[in-house]
């Protein structure tokens, strides 16, 4: 028997994915926003969405608006499609972020050998465009700063470039170690409030509040228990309700899980979704149990060891585990 009280009802798939994408919406620059509605319409020929702006509406709720009535018309494929551009467009954010994580580590030749190597195979590629990936230096900005400036625009003009550098550097490093560093640190704070840290939290969370325990065998309460062990505990506050106290727990142990685990939450949540929008049959239950599970180890949070061949020693603090989005919460230990 689940420790968890079940939820009212089975929740709509249809529901939960148009919940995810307003969500997914929402993270979007202004700009990107109305290129995603002006896309979706033209995809629908359907033109942008004539809704009515109320008083006192920002652009942007008119926006979510507009978004919204164009999600009710869009087909189930449609709106698939939408979801997997949002999941890939915050991962290329997060393969950017781990890229800067790995170039700080290099000492300035290093750093400047490795902008003068992706230069090189840019020009290769792409000669014509080189001149959108020259710099100059600005008055203010130090060396250190325009060396990241540069090799940031070089990843971002080539997907080819950043996945070469994110191949081949992490031989020197323990990634999952970097990641793991204590608070307080200006770049783990950098990676901490990116796009793709909400864009994890927020979606597992919906998928939680949609279906927390309909199955003692999901993944969330899997992850939750595996999370719950050791030092790792969460404990209901006074006063707390359990409808309160569930929501929070699942967060604050969710932000514990290292970035890659994160990951695979939502890819797992992804194919349970796709399953049940295009399925007639509901026969989740059945089909997450024959799914493989994530073995035990990946899923408890671990003291790293944060030294590598080859590479320098990170500095952990405070017995933290992976990077948490948001802060800790008010949690009792």
């Amino acid at each position: 028997m689940s420790a968890f009280p079940n939820p009212p009802h089975e929740p709509n798939a249809a529901e939960v994915l148009r919940n995810m994408l307003s969500f997914g919406f929402s993270l979007l620059s202004p700009n990107d926003q109305q290129d995603k509605i002006e896309q979706i319409s033209e995809k629908l020929a359907a033109g942008v969405a004539d809704v009515e702006r109320l008083e006192g509406e920002t652009e942007e709720d008119l926006r979510r608006k507009q978004f919204a009535e164009l999600l009710n018309k869009a087909p189930v494929h449609t709106q698939v499609d939408l979801f997997r551009e949002f999941r890939r467009k915050f991962n290329d954010e997060k393969r950017l972020c781990e890229a800067i994580l790995l170039f700080r580590q290099l000492d300035s030749n290093e750093q400047q050998e490795t902008i003068e190597k992706l230069l090189d195979q840019f020009m290769r590629q792409r000669r014509e465009e080189v001149k959108d990936v020259i710099l100059e230096r600005l008055s203010e900005e130090c060396e250190e700063d325009f060396r990241l400036r540069r090799f940031v625009k070089l990843c971002n003009k080539s997907d080819h470039l950043l996945d070469d550098f994110i191949l081949n550097e992490p031989k020197k490093w323990d990634l999952d170690a970097l990641l793991m560093q204590a608070s307080g640190n200006e770049e783990m704070e950098e990676i901490k409030e990116s796009r793709y840290a909400e864009f994890y939290l927020g979606l597992s969370s919906i998928w939680f509040k949609a279906r927390w325990a309909s199955d003692p065998e999901c993944l969330i309460n899997l992850i939750l228990s595996k999370v719950g062990e050791g030092d790792h505990i969460i404990e209901k506050l006074v006063n707390e309700t359990e409808e309160d106290f569930l929501p929070r727990r699942f967060t604050e142990s969710f932000k514990q899980l290292q970035f890659s685990t994160q990951e695979d939450v939502v890819k797992r949540i992804q194919n349970i979704l796709f399953y049940n929008r295009y399925s007639v049959c509901r026969k989740e239950g059945r089909w997450i149990t024959e799914e493989p599970r994530f073995p035990l180890e990946f899923i408890k949070v671990k003291t790293p060891n944060l030294r590598v061949s080859g590479g320098a020693a990170a500095t952990q603090g405070g017995g933290q585990g992976a990077i948490t989005q948001g802060g800790q919460g008010t949690s009792q230990q």
